[in-house]
């Protein structure tokens, strides 16, 4: 399939989406709703106190930060405008974005045990952000690491690292991610109290596995389409974009994809790259 080809399954007469596409691709996420509203912190902050005992001296202690806790709570979502006390590090007009549907209590696919996640961060004095993904089920974090963030403003990925020391999703499992702006105040204290999060599942498909290996780079975008895979259908079309940065087929594909979803503020930013610092866990 050529690129115009994609271009046109994916937006029908400039509609976008195809409504059945969009149907499969989300559901309910009714675990995360029966869940307490407060989750048990992630990470212990070491104490002061802690860190001037003398029997702790010989071992060098990381230095303190405020855990990442992201919300079970679907409601209890983050204030991410412009001029709000959560946004007091950032720089631009646009708010921190979760590259995710704008669908409030939904749960986006994945065929992939490593997805890749996609984050629109604006312009920041922020220089490094902080990824945790958390099992639903029993609130343990499957993997945190931080993040060292771009130069300037624009559409960032995170591929969840196919190491021996992380453990793939689980198929019929489902998670919550949080992706955290670590901003740090004049005395040195580290705050992540700027965050967006999304809730991610992932789907056993092993036929869709193969006709996406079989098919050719230009044709997995809308395989992961047809069969409602947010996270492959993204990265697959990012990656393409990344291969031919001038393609302007690509780039108007890219953004009708996201404003069809509820993101056109964050549809014409470029794709930035990030550094990931050796994971916390």
């Amino acid at each position: 399939m050529t690129v115009v080809g994609l271009a046109s399954f994916l937006y029908l007469s400039g509609v976008g989406l195809p409504q059945l596409v969009l149907a499969q691709m989300w559901r309910p996420n009714r675990e995360i709703e029966n869940l307490p509203s407060r989750q048990k912190q992630a990470i212990l902050r070491l104490s002061e106190k802690q860190q001037t005992n003398p029997r702790l001296s010989q071992s060098p202690q990381p230095p303190p930060r405020r855990p990442v806790v992201p919300p079970l709570n679907p409601n209890d979502n983050p204030q991410t405008s412009p001029g709000s006390v959560r946004d007091t590090c950032v720089v631009g007009q646009k708010p921190l974005t979760a590259v995710i549907p704008v669908k409030d209590r939904q749960t986006a696919l994945t065929i992939s045990a490593y997805p890749t996640f996609f984050v629109y961060v604006p312009e920041t004095r922020a220089q490094e952000a902080e990824f945790i993904l958390v099992d639903t089920i029993d609130d343990s974090v499957a993997y945190q690491t931080r993040v060292q963030l771009p130069k300037t403003a624009g559409v960032m990925s995170l591929s969840l690292p196919r190491r021996a020391d992380v453990k793939g999703l689980q198929a019929q499992k489902n998670y919550r991610w949080t992706f955290a702006l670590v901003c740090k105040a004049e005395n040195g204290e580290e705050n992540t109290d700027n965050f967006v999060n999304g809730n991610i599942q992932r789907v056993n498909r092993p036929d869709v596995e193969m006709r996406a290996r079989e098919a050719s780079v230009q044709e997995v975008p809308s395989i992961y389409a047809k069969e409602g895979f947010w996270h492959d259908l993204l990265a697959s079309l990012a990656q393409l974009r990344r291969d031919s940065p001038n393609n302007a087929d690509l780039a108007d594909s890219w953004a009708r994809l996201l404003s069809d979803v509820g993101l056109a503020d964050v549809a014409g930013e470029p794709l930035v790259p990030s550094r990931v610092r050796p994971s916390i866990r």
